[in-house]
């Protein structure tokens, strides 16, 4: 009942659950008195509303940190993915760090019902700090590494010397820009003049254009756009890569979409310009004029500049870089590599663009995009990132990156920045030739060089990778998209109902399916094999929220039983077994 409020608190917006917790200290606490309580990861992790938390000032009162459980891995609430930490604070001392923070991890299947001696025999605790990520800035989001890791990966942290950007945006509009494209059906030579200031991307004139037949792309999204056969001018056209298509070292296909934005203006093409030249392509984005004007986004920035009714959005003269490194913005593992041209059987040679959920650096230059890939691939960088922001809506955003990570400039007198472009190029060709042997072994070399650049001995290289093995595992925080491009984190799942029993007693345990998804699951088939040796089988055809059958017991033994289960469903063309 409390989501739909907010309120603010010294500068910074914070949920009513964060208030809550500071009126509970308020009310609750003596003078010297201690309070510990459950909470979300996000406010530790999190900029926004997790920056008014950090402050741990109630009013004029000083609250002191001095410990916080990390019990995301665990997942201690049944069916809830809610990043759950307990922290420990006190009234009227101030915070200092580093303060402790101990990480739960499952050595094994923890039970709902397990008693703390066995959830202590089933799991492992690993003693970490937490500390700003910014030194300079103590409100900004903890990283969270033990000891000896935090000492090593201070030496690659610091201000990235290069600028970072979001791919491009539709506005909310995918549909009406996204195709495949089935066939060329025609070509002609045309005379048409470009825009000055435009001359310096695509030339002086446009001698010939092709016409392709494509259809729009409409599978996943959230609006509901009708689906259209159509013929367009390939001008427009280009390949896009989303974050299905990305892999570390190399993409692994693409789909095409209009680019129908000015990167010098930045507003849409000038409409008459389009409208006279390139007819079909105008008449595809006219047919879709009112839905196009009513996005969010256009009625906020657009509208008052009196922008064409197609404009776009994170689009500039840098998306025509011919080189990029790009990486995913959401997860909790950075995957980068370089993009370029591709030589498109429809469109010719056509610069790769990448959409909105990925970020990317632009450059002039090869060899420093695939330095600065080599380092975005590193163990190091990996570390970095996921110890501040791992999972989170955070996780490789533009600011992060540009904040957390010590990228500096390319220099080809530096033996590092060229020794990292040329393996990034060879690490690039064995991953298109699905050779994982070689690969490994030149990501090992990019480690031990990015570990040279950075200053990092062999023994706290050796305490990072430990490290990243110590944070495999965590999950992914709900992923705020516009379009569904990927089965969303918070998955569905499985689990047993009204589990305790009395010994020797018939019961029924319920058997429930629950679907946190916004669209209903098809095709689910459960699988149970019970330690009293009885299989079971249950199909449904549709699951919207939820859905349970019975699983009787005539009376057990004091003992342990186990219920093992094999889950299938299809969400949307998504499958998954588990």
């Amino acid at each position: 009942m409390w989501s739909g409020l907010e309120a603010r608190h010294g500068g910074g917006k914070k949920d009513i659950s964060v208030l809550f917790t500071y009126v509970c200290v308020d009310r609750y606490l003596g003078e010297q008195g201690s309070f510990g309580f459950l909470i979300t990861q996000s406010v530790f992790k999190s900029r926004g509303a997790g920056e008014g938390f950090r402050r741990f000032t109630l009013q004029n009162t000083p609250l002191k940190v001095w410990k916080v459980h990390d019990f995301v891995a665990l997942k201690p609430f049944e069916g809830a993915n809610n990043r759950a930490t307990a922290i420990f604070l006190s009234k009227n001392d101030k915070t200092k760090y580093p303060i402790s923070y101990i990480v739960w991890r499952p050595c094994e299947v923890v039970d709902q019902t397990d008693s703390l001696d066995a959830v202590l025999r089933k799991t492992e605790r690993i003693e970490m700090v937490a500390r700003p990520s910014d030194v300079k800035n103590v409100l900004s989001p903890w990283l969270t590494l033990p000891e000896g890791a935090l000492k090593a990966v201070e030496k690659a942290r610091g201000k990235s010397h290069y600028r970072c950007y979001e791919g491009i945006n539709s506005g909310g509009a995918n549909s009406v820009y996204w195709f495949r494209i089935i066939d060329q059906v025609g070509e002609m030579g045309v005379d048409i003049d470009v825009p000055l200031h435009l001359k310096r991307f695509f030339g002086e004139k446009i001698r010939r254009l092709k016409f392709v037949s494509v259809e729009n792309i409409t599978e996943g999204m959230k609006k509901e756009v009708k689906q259209v056969r159509t013929v367009l001018e390939d001008f427009f056209l280009y390949p896009l890569i989303k974050s299905q298509h990305i892999e570390k070292w190399r993409i692994n296909g693409y789909i095409y979409t209009l680019q129908m934005q000015d990167p010098v203006k930045r507003i849409g093409y000038d409409e008459s310009w389009v409208k006279v030249n390139f007819p079909k392509t105008y008449s595809h984005l006219k047919s879709f004029e009112k839905l196009l004007l009513y996005r969010a986004a256009y009625k906020k920035y657009m509208s008052v500049r009196n922008a064409p009714f197609y404009t776009m959005y994170n689009l500039g003269e840098y998306t025509y870089a011919p080189f990029k490194v790009v990486w995913n913005q959401m997860g909790n593992r950075l995957t980068a590599c370089v993009i370029s041209f591709a030589d498109d059987p429809f469109l010719g040679r056509k610069i790769i663009l990448p959409e909105h959920v990925l970020a990317f650096i632009p450059t002039d230059n090869e060899d420093e995009a695939h330095y600065l890939c080599a380092i975005l691939n590193s163990s190091i960088a990996d570390l970095i990132l996921r110890s501040i922001a791992g999972g989170t809506k955070s996780f490789g955003t533009p600011k992060i990156i540009e904040d957390t990570l010590n990228l500096k400039k390319y220099d080809t007198t530096n033996k590092h920045h060229t020794k990292l472009a040329t393996l990034s190029k060879k690490a690039h060709n064995l991953a298109q030739q699905n050779q994982t042997d070689k690969l490994e072994k030149v990501e090992q070399e990019i480690d031990k060089t990015v570990a040279q650049l950075y200053g990092i001995t062999e023994d706290e290289l050796k305490e990072i990778k430990k490290c990243l093995a110590i944070l495999e595992g965590e999950e992914l925080e709900e992923e705020d998209e516009e379009e569904i491009a990927e089965l969303p984190p918070n998955t569905p799942d499985i689990s047993l109902r009204n589990n305790l029993v009395e010994e020797g007693k018939p019961f029924n345990v319920d058997v429930v399916i629950s679907n946190p998804l916004d669209k209903p699951l098809t095709n689910v088939s459960v699988k149970l094999k019970v330690s009293d040796d009885r299989s079971i089988e249950k199909n449904f055809e549709i699951v919207k929220d939820e859905a349970s059958f019975p699983l009787s017991f005539d009376g057990l033994k004091p003992g342990e039983y186990r219920v093992e289960a094999v889950f299938e469903y299809v969400f949307e063309k998504y499958s998954k077994e588990g």
